[in-house]
């Protein structure tokens, strides 16, 4: 019997041993699968961080862009008095040094004629007849201008293209 017991020792110890070297095996096979899930996700971090720098450099530039487009524009405010209290507000972005008829030309159909030498215009969006331009400047001070042609903008001004009846 003292025999038995050695075998049954003997036994008990090799099953351990191969449970234990099956279970080693297996838990190698998921630290191999861990691993290789590590390193994905470290190549994904790689390549979001590449596209997270281009997206910076893409933002500098349209950034830089806006500058830029800042620096060639200015605010007008254009007011189309059509009589009999109607009126059209716009509020646009032109390019700097633009006269009051670039920025009509923005926000609505304009008809010219050269009276004399003198630019007119004669018809704003269909309604025909006498059309007087004013320049309201940043500070509130209004004036009449003779040629919508070559009157440069100031930034932040009201440009007012008025039918007037009878004239």
């Amino acid at each position: 019997m003292h025999v038995d017991r050695e075998r049954l020792a003997l036994i008990i110890l090799v099953v351990w041993s191969l449970a234990a070297t099956l279970y080693s095996v297996a838990l190698s096979f998921k630290v191999a699968k861990l691993m290789s899930s590590l390193e994905e996700v470290a190549q994904r971090i790689k390549e979001v961080s590449r596209r997270a720098e281009e997206l910076e450099k893409e933002a500098e530039r349209l950034n830089d862009t806006l500058n830029e487009f800042k620096r060639a524009t200015i605010h007008v405010n254009v007011l189309i008095d059509y009589g009999d209290h109607v009126e059209r507000h716009m509020s646009l972005l032109v390019p700097k040094n633009s006269s009051a008829l670039t920025a009509l030309r923005y926000v609505a159909d304009a008809k010219l004629d050269f009276d004399g030498g003198k630019l007119r215009i004669v018809e704003v969006n269909g309604v025909e007849g006498c059309w007087r331009v004013y320049l309201e400047k940043p500070g509130g001070e209004v004036i009449e201008v003779d040629d919508p042609s070559a009157a440069s903008l100031p930034n932040n001004s009201t440009v007012i293209f008025r039918h007037v009846e009878g004239v």
